[in-house]
């Protein structure tokens, strides 16, 4: 099965080399030009002079036009040796009959539908999606082959001040991780970087930057993004590596991120960072973490409709299922997994389930991270009611002034909720207010 993988990363591989690279119009103009040469030969027309000079002229553009095909076919051979050097017994499978035949297949299979781009996921991207992020082997591959090609002369970045924005869903962290993108400090994962979020420099180089156009995410919260937009996808590196992989790779893997995007400082925005705090911090010492909080009650609400939202699209749309379970997103929807077990209230449908998660969630983060100095509360809704854009970008040494609106969205609260529980949140959200930026 694994070998079958590779075959298919191979083939998309080389179909892309010789579209980003014109590989085909090369062909095409070399062609051309020993026509014209023949041509010039055989004709009786053409003087001798006039034969001896243009024919030097074609012959130029022919040797030219060689050397670029060259470079592309080596370039293509270097990716083959590549695979061998991950895989030994890829060679044998891709030159076997079925191996020529499944290339040829895939191949036509991706070309047929990668000119479908008015779509963020066609069929066959579905496919892709599937296959490269459900496979730990196929993604520790990828990984190594990025580093392989690109690791060399990575700079030093593990003193860097960068930035990890986490806290529960709903708190306000996509669009802090907007707002802090836009400053264009920092690089961060985008939309165009997925599937291959393990070797974004080694697809990159086919991916031709375009306009694209805005669209509302599944969330239906107002929030548009397009393929060009950051989103949290590193949690495929935490998911693939086990703890001691993540200490020895991490920093090349944001080194490579930052490579790509020729920046100095990472931007993360991920849920799960809470999680993560002491580990990234021993790897970036100079980070800062930014935990958002919101009003438990307000908090809540939105999480138990996000919930109800995203069970109902992931029961229409299987794929929607696969790609959050694949990007380890299961805050909302059939895959929920609760952050922590819950004490007295288990109905995932009911608002109390989403207060004592609000509660639970922000009791562990004050007991253990409360009094670390590269910790920074954020209240969004002292955001959106105050101006604290400028006392952020001052926080993290940004230098610079932007004009950035957050908006707060109030809903009327229709569900019962205890009381009791609601008093143990209100007195929680006093203490995260008093650490607050």
């Amino acid at each position: 099965m694994i070998n079958h993988i590779y075959i298919i990363i191979f083939s998309i591989l080389v179909i892309e080399i010789v579209n980003y690279f014109k590989t085909l119009e090369k062909f095409q103009f070399l062609i051309l030009n020993i026509k014209k040469i023949f041509h010039i030969i055989t004709s009786k027309r053409i003087s001798d002079f006039w034969k001896e000079k243009t024919t030097l002229q074609y012959s130029k553009l022919l040797f030219l036009s060689s050397f670029k095909i060259l470079l592309i076919l080596l370039l293509v051979i270097s990716i083959f040796f590549i695979f061998k050097y991950i895989n030994d017994s890829f060679v044998n499978n891709l030159i076997s009959f079925t191996g020529i035949i499944e290339a040829i297949i895939i191949g036509s299979i991706y070309i047929y539908f990668r000119k479908s781009n008015n779509e963020n996921y066609n069929f066959f991207q579905k496919k892709l999606n599937n296959i490269v992020l459900s496979n730990k082997i196929i993604k520790k591959s990828l990984f190594k082959i990025e580093e392989i090609i690109f690791g060399n002369n990575l700079k030093n970045i593990e003193n860097n001040k960068h930035v990890f924005i986490t806290g529960l869903p709903r708190s306000g962290t996509t669009i802090l991780l907007e707002f802090l993108y836009r400053t264009k400090k920092f690089a961060s994962l985008t939309y165009n970087d997925m599937p291959f979020v393990l070797s974004t420099n080694l697809f990159s180089k086919f991916n031709k930057k375009k306009n694209y156009p805005l669209k509302e995410r599944m969330h239906r919260d107002g929030i548009k993004f397009n393929l060009n937009s950051p989103e949290a996808f590193d949690d495929v590196f935490f998911t693939t590596f086990n703890n001691d992989e993540i200490q020895n790779n991490f920093k090349t893997y944001i080194s490579l991120i930052l490579k790509k995007y020729n920046k100095e400082l990472y931007l993360s925005k991920n849920n799960n960072n809470y999680k993560r705090i002491n580990l990234i911090k021993s790897i970036f010492p100079e980070a800062t973490f930014i935990i958002l909080f919101r009003h438990p009650l307000q908090h809540a609400n939105s999480l138990l409709s996000q919930h109800n939202h995203f069970c109902k699209l992931q029961k229409k749309q299987k794929f929607i299922l696969q790609y959050m379970n694949h990007l380890g997103h299961f805050e909302f929807g059939i895959n929920h997994k609760y952050w922590n077990l819950p004490k007295k209230f288990n109905n995932e449908f009911s608002l109390d389930y989403w207060l004592e998660q609000w509660l639970l969630f922000y009791k562990n983060i004050l007991d253990n991270f409360s009094d670390l100095s590269s910790v920074v509360f954020i209240s969004y809704d002292k955001m959106c009611n105050n101006d604290l854009n400028q006392k952020l970008v001052q926080r993290l040494n940004l230098n610079i002034n932007m004009d950035f609106k957050f908006s707060l969205s109030k809903n009327k609260i229709v569900e019962n909720y205890n009381k009791n529980l609601m008093d143990e949140c209100t007195f929680v959200e006093k203490k995260l207010l008093s650490l607050s930026l």
